[in-house]
């Protein structure tokens, strides 16, 4: 299991706070995850039988899914970091905020990068879902704050880091106010029920002035009195979209079309879900085990994303598919050949045109 131990080695030299053998159990479990496209630890265990006795194997996952010494929060850190420093020279950091749920056990927020029709998770929380006594206490918009600040930290300057969040999470006063405290960019989708006032005192509600086939931005004044804050609209509708797109930020170089990237967020779930990893399947409840997991699916998803790009890249397969299935089908040729040393380990987005 070469490629295993090579990818441990990896892991080794950017996840910092990970010993020697929880770095070992990260590698096995994502190299379990891509060989196998599945969650069930049954299932990953009989992929990583070569490790020994299934049962011994499913029992060492679960020990590392348990382990409270591996602190997910800390290693996220390492993770953006690892992640960026495989992108291609003068990306701007698209961070696409958003929340899914795996069944009624549990809920996920989390900030992706937006890259190539698809996005990287790098930071995330989670909790029980559908449960008001079990939602962290602290509440949504600052939990999301929370975890955009600590990715735009360890993100460097140049980087220039915009959030994008659809009108379930972006249609907040209180979202905007606080990103706005800490410097951050944004690009939020609001309700068109919201009320805006031009710099002329003219004051309308934004479903008023919406129509098919147009666009128009202006600054001003958001929300009603009580809660009103300064800043720039965008209103766009496209030909072919179903509703207009009615959008705020503090980004005045920021142009409307940047918020078609945030339904990449959509089509990476699925790659996590139905569509790649068959997350549901691992049927964790615990939160603290899922953040674990989720960081396992992270790892796996950011190595077969980089191996899509380096394959299109070399124009070997058809382009009609998209970078995450073409990770897939090209690690899957490979380890039906044999041929585990010709898969490369490290994280490096090779541009292309898509």
């Amino acid at each position: 299991m070469d490629i295993v131990y090579r990818l441990r080695d990896e892991i080794r030299q950017w996840l910092l706070p990970l010993g020697s053998w929880q770095a070992l159990g990260l590698a096995m479990f994502s190299y379990g995850i891509i060989k196998g496209r599945h969650s069930q630890l049954g299932w990953l265990a009989e992929e990583l039988s070569a490790f020994g006795e299934v049962e011994t194997v499913r029992k060492r996952l679960n020990r590392w899914l348990s382990n409270p010494r591996i602190n997910v929060a800390v290693v996220c850190e390492s993770w953006v970091k690892w992640v960026w420093a495989g992108m291609p020279h003068g990306q701007r950091a698209i961070l696409l905020v958003d929340e899914t749920k795996i069944s009624d056990r549990l809920g996920v927020m989390m900030v992706s990068l937006a890259y190539e029709k698809r996005a990287i998770p790098l930071m995330w929380r989670c909790y029980k879902a559908n449960s008001k006594a079990d939602y962290p206490e602290e509440g949504q918009v600052q939990m999301i704050v929370e975890l955009v600040r600590r990715v735009c930290a360890c993100l460097p300057v140049e980087s220039h880091p915009i959030v994008l969040a659809d009108r379930g999470i972006g249609h907040s006063s209180n979202l905007i106010r606080l990103l706005a405290k800490h410097k951050l960019r944004y690009l939020l989708r609001i309700k068109d029920s919201a009320r805006f006032t031009v710099e002329t005192e003219v004051s309308f509600i934004l479903k008023e002035v919406t129509r098919e086939g147009t666009g128009w931005a202006s600054a001003g004044l958001l929300f009603t009195a009580s809660r009103q804050l300064e800043t720039t609209v965008h209103v766009h509708w496209g030909h072919g979209q179903k509703e207009a797109w009615c959008l705020v930020t503090n980004d005045p170089q920021i142009t409307s079309l940047t918020y078609a990237q945030r339904v990449w967020q959509e089509e990476s779930f699925r790659d996590l879900k139905s569509g790649g990893w068959q997350w549901h399947t691992s049927f964790i409840r615990d939160p603290e085990r899922a953040n674990r997991f989720i960081l396992i699916l992270a790892v796996a998803y950011g190595w077969i994303m980089a191996l899509g790009t380096q394959v299109a890249a070399s124009r070997t397969m058809c382009k009609r598919y998209s970078v995450f299935r073409r990770g897939v089908q090209w690690i899957k040729t490979r380890l039906n050949r044999l041929e585990t040393n010709l898969i490369p380990i490290r994280l490096e987005f090779v541009p292309y045109l898509s």
